[in-house]
Formats: structure tokens, C-alpha cells, sequence
């Protein structure tokens, strides 16, 4: 049985294990660029580009590298390309 609770007291009860509080969307989308799942982050980095989220572009600057896998590099160009556009 599940008990339903409060997000405070979940927090509370999973200490360590609960997830971090992100305080916006930028949050957000800055700590899933960074994941570890090649594919999570070329998804969301063509989200930011749909989305028109030029305030992003540092980001997607800074944490794109070229040792990733070029359909990440290329994800990445490509929504950094679309938001100077």
C-alpha cells in the first residue's frame, strides 16, 4: 500500500534517496543536458531548441564536448543553431 503524502514529508521519509528540488525550468533542463543517457540529452536539447529557450545557449555550449558520440555533438550544434537563427 502506498500512502500518500505530502512532498515535505516524502522528502523527508527518503533522506538521501529523494530526488533534488530543481527551482525552475532552466534547472531543469540543465541537469538533464547533463545526464549520463546520451539519447535523454539530445532530446532534450532539441526541446530547448523547439521551444525557443535562448536563454539555454550557454548551457548547451558549455556542457556539449567533443568527445561525445556525434549524434550528440550534432544534437547539440543543431539546437544551438537553431536558437541563433
Amino acid at each position: 500500500v502506498i500512502e500518500p503524502l505530502d512532498l515535505p514529508t516524502r522528502r523527508e521519509r527518503l533522506g538521501e534517496l529523494a530526488a533534488p528540488l530543481y527551482m525552475n525550468e532552466h534547472d531543469v533542463f540543465t541537469a538533464l543536458l547533463g545526464d549520463r543517457s546520451e539519447s535523454l540529452r539530445c532530446v532534450v536539447a532539441h526541446h530547448i531548441a523547439e521551444r525557443k529557450l535562448a536563454n539555454m545557449r550557454p548551457e548547451l555550449a558549455r556542457l556539449q564536448t567533443l568527445d561525445d558520440p556525434p549524434f550528440v555533438v550534432d544534437a547539440f550544434e543543431q539546437a544551438i543553431a537553431r536558437l541563433d537563427a
